[in-house]
């Protein structure tokens, strides 16, 4: 799951009411350096000549992680429309996600005997550290302040956590019956996980105790494809083409369903820009619907720059969202779209 067009920043300071305990997190807005005025574009990366799946932002650049060859990283700059590779040197077939943070941004090699690419943003230098573990890395997709957090396939399913701090890294294993992680998001207190499953689980995951809980939707709705967080509430977005997101209740796990439309295809993935929760389908040609976080109202917008192949992630560069679409080479479509509905 990318960052969204703010940073983050999580103070452990507790605020104590009876027997509950609130984390303080607070919203940072981090705009990109240029400012600019866009109804859309797009960006073709025509040095790459292969898709590009996963992609994040840093607050001020959008990154991109994909093998050819071996494990690169394309930096792109949103305001110029410009963009830099840099080569690991490190084989592989295929790269398991990408997670940045203030000065790294941090990928591997999918598979089992794991090799974690750590790349120095400001040195712009690459180290390799390589995790033993028997499970199989599927993806980094968190950042907690100071661990990447990464999904690893088994039986059971777990997580590994490295230390963006040092050279660690730890292997956490689920309860028993807990498949692959799907997706990962940080609300600044718990992890929380969806997985590679029909019967619609999410779990929120706390990363000092390593207790587990599950909000089960069944398997009404499908798949649970993305998950984002708002800053109160945790948004899942689920495969049927029915269109539904759910909001959840960080402490009670209650939830409240949205329903956005019978066609408009299930959802890709998600984000929150500041302001709205934006989730895009996995039609051709997508859909953006932007959900009101507070009322739950929505609206839906199409392109037709995105009607050539599927979405892969949404990301907010401050001002606006981009969609990356898996074509090779890759293309970044600016938002807003036409509207749609």
């Amino acid at each position: 799951m990318p960052n969204a067009g703010f940073i983050m920043k999580i103070t452990r300071d507790v605020i104590v009411d009876g027997a509950v305990n609130y984390d303080k997190l607070t919203l940072d807005f981090k705009p990109p350096f240029c400012f600019r005025k866009r109804k859309y574009s797009f960006v073709t990366l025509d040095n790459i000549n292969t898709q590009v799946y996963w992609w994040d932002y840093d607050g001020r650049y959008i990154w991109g992680a994909y093998a050819d060859i071996t494990i690169k990283l394309v930096r792109f700059d949103p305001g110029s429309h410009t963009y830099e590779i840099y080569d690991s040197g490190v084989h592989a077939e295929s790269v398991a996600g990408i997670v940045c943070t203030d000065n790294l941004v941090i990928t591997g090699v999918k598979g089992t005997g794991v090799n974690i690419v750590i790349f120095n943003k400001f040195a712009k230098t690459f180290d390799v550290y390589t995790a033993s573990t028997t499970k199989y890395l599927i993806h980094f997709d968190a950042f907690d302040g100071r661990f990447a957090w990464a999904a690893l396939q088994g039986t059971p399913g777990g997580l590994m956590r490295y230390d963006t701090k040092g050279t660690e890294h730890a292997i956490l294993e689920f309860s028993e019956g807990n498949n692959a992680p799907r997706r990962l998001v940080w609300d600044g207190r718990w992890l929380w996980i969806t997985f590679y499953d029909t019967q619609g689980r999410v779990m929120r995951y706390d990363t000092d105790t390593f207790v587990e809980a599950n909000v089960d939707y069944g398997s009404t709705y499908g798949d649970i494809t993305a998950i984002t967080y708002d800053g109160f509430y945790v948004w899942v977005g689920f495969s049927t083409s029915d269109t539904y997101l759910s909001k959840i209740n960080r402490y009670s796990l209650g939830h409240v369903e949205v329903h956005i439309d019978n066609n408009l295809g299930g959802i890709a993935d998600m984000e929150f820009d500041g302001n709205y929760v934006l989730a895009i389908t996995n039609s051709i040609p997508t859909r953006l619907i932007t959900v009101n976080a507070d009322t739950g109202s929505y609206a839906w917008y199409q392109n037709e720059l995105s009607a050539v192949a599927g979405p892969t992630c949404i990301i907010t560069d401050g001002i606006f969202p981009w969609v990356t679409i898996l074509e090779s080479p890759p293309k970044l479509v600016c938002m807003p779209f036409t509207r749609g509905g």
